[in-house]
């Protein structure tokens, strides 16, 4: 329920207080996942990432990208959300890279859900993230980790070696 926008909850027929209750429990709860974020280092703190990227789009009805930039001390500076349909969502490695540079990262995080449920990298998952370690180590800007979330699963390719 927290994943759902304030339209649709008011196309359920909830009451107009009971939506805006429940839409501001979402922003506040985005807020405290969000502010250990931007207060230290990423790479310190990985549950506070997953967390907080298991709340965004881990129960979204469709994939969602998320790209998280982050500086030389591994702080978060910018951050990509970017919405597909129900099994992909379009990637584009030359947009996140050039991103990345105008922003200055020097390492990102990739995050993507499977609405599915079902947290496996597909082929085209394993081979975009190939495609992004390589390309963005010849532009120095690192591929920290590619997580796949399906609802509070979180699955690391780094982990698994991927890349």
């Amino acid at each position: 329920m927290l994943s759902t926008d304030g339209e649709t909850l008011s196309s359920l027929g909830l009451d107009p207080q009971v939506t805006r209750q429940i839409t501001l429990s979402r922003a506040l709860l985005r807020h405290v996942l969000r502010t250990p974020l931007l207060e230290r280092p990423l790479l310190g703190n990985l549950q506070a990432v997953i967390d907080y990227l298991a709340n965004e789009i881990g129960h979204c009805p469709v994939e969602t990208l998320r790209v998280l930039y982050l500086d030389s001390g591994n702080r978060l500076i910018d951050e990509l959300v970017q919405t597909g349909e129900v099994d992909h969502v379009p990637l584009s490695v030359r947009a996140i890279l050039h991103r990345g540079l105008i922003v200055g990262a020097a390492g990102i995080i990739l995050a993507h859900n499977h609405p599915s449920g079902d947290n496996a990298p597909s082929r085209a998952d394993r081979e975009i993230t190939r495609t992004l370690a390589r390309v963005g180590s010849g532009l120095g800007i690192s591929l920290i980790d590619h997580l796949i979330i399906a609802g509070s699963q979180v699955r690391s390719l780094k982990a698994e070696a991927i890349f």
